[in-house]
């Protein structure tokens, strides 16, 4: 039961359209669409839980942890469509000269085939900066020296999101101070950050490294992925 002075459920406004693609800076559809989408839906959570917390505090009531769980899934869904677009955009190209093209299917993209992409691109001596890329992403997936509190920013969102996907609701970090009232904030890498400024943060940070990858998307596809649904060639299902 929540405190007397805690609402049982507040008014929030539900977006409906538009289509996802024609929502402002989509493109079209294709990887930056659904980038951009993933990103609006994470602004949303993020907006919506900052009203819950003005009304409950950080509490663990079930409103906070969805708006909070719908947050960290949008941002690492975000960065997951970049990474599937690039791949996809990275195999594309680099079979430009075969007759049938062989694609990863969506459901094994992963952040090694990632890496594994921009290494091939690299050896092509393209007239583009890939190492840049190459070093953001890095940076931001870097675990340092201890593997339970990571030190890249990327990583430590992945790591927040899978606590609550697969475990418990997200951790938090309670600062007591004697004559106040003790402040709860999300636990970030042993850190506690104010859980609204964390995500906001997050969220420009994903955008930039987004923009970086749907970027280097544009150029190796100029005229766009010919097909939303290819041929998949390399394995059956």
């Amino acid at each position: 039961m929540n405190e007397p002075s805690v609402p049982e459920e507040i008014m929030v406004t539900w977006p409906l359209g538009p289509l996802y693609f024609e929502l402002p800076g989509a493109g079209g559809m294709d990887a930056r669409s659904w980038v951009n989408y993933k990103l609006t839906a994470a602004r949303w959570y993020t907006s919506t839980l900052k009203r819950l917390i003005d009304q409950a505090g950080f509490e663990r009531y079930v409103g906070v942890e969805m708006a909070l769980d719908g947050a960290l899934a949008s941002l690492n869904g975000s960065f997951d469509a970049a990474v599937a677009g690039l791949v996809g955009a990275a195999e594309r190209y680099l079979q430009k000269d075969n007759e049938e093209l062989v694609l990863t299917r969506p459901h094994k993209i992963t952040d090694k085939l990632f890496t594994e992409a921009m290494r091939k691109l690299q050896q092509q001596h393209l007239d583009y900066d890939v190492v840049a890329i190459v070093a953001a992403t890095a940076s931001a997936l870097e675990v340092g020296s201890d593997p339970d509190a990571p030190k890249g920013w990327l990583l430590q969102l992945k790591r927040l999101r899978n606590i609550p996907m697969h475990q418990d609701t997200a951790p938090r970090h309670i600062d007591v101070n004697v004559g106040s009232d003790a402040v709860t904030t999300i636990s970030v890498a042993g850190h506690g950050q104010d859980p609204v400024e964390y995500l906001e943060d997050v969220t420009e940070k994903i955008s930039a490294l987004t923009s970086q990858i749907l970027d280097l998307i544009d150029y190796l596809m100029p005229n766009g992925i010919p097909s939303l649904r290819p041929l998949w060639k390399a394995d059956k299902p």
